[in-house]
């Protein structure tokens, strides 16, 4: 298991406590202006739980695959709040 640090996420549509219509969505929370884009830098850090799988090919050949390496991370859901956030619009 190895930690790590995620940074940046950015949205199309309107970060809490924004609520229709200050940026262009519908009721039904679509957004109806693409053109406001939301950008901020938060941090956390993360312990992952991976699997690293590493093959290799014992009588390999030209032409045949000689390795393969699989990394597969089960899925991780944390709530983070923002540091810092800007608007384009």
């Amino acid at each position: 298991m190895k930690m790590h640090n995620i940074r940046k996420f950015s949205s199309d549509l309107c970060p809490p406590p924004m609520h229709p219509p200050c940026c262009g969505l519908d009721a039904s929370g679509t957004n109806l202006d693409a053109r406001i884009t939301f950008r901020g830098d938060a941090q956390a850090n993360l312990t992952l739980d991976c699997t690293d799988t590493t093959w290799s090919n014992p009588n390999w050949t030209m032409g045949q695959i000689y390795s393969d390496r699989e990394v597969k991370c089960a899925p991780v859901t944390l709530p983070v709040k923002p540091d810092t956030m800007t608007a384009v619009a």
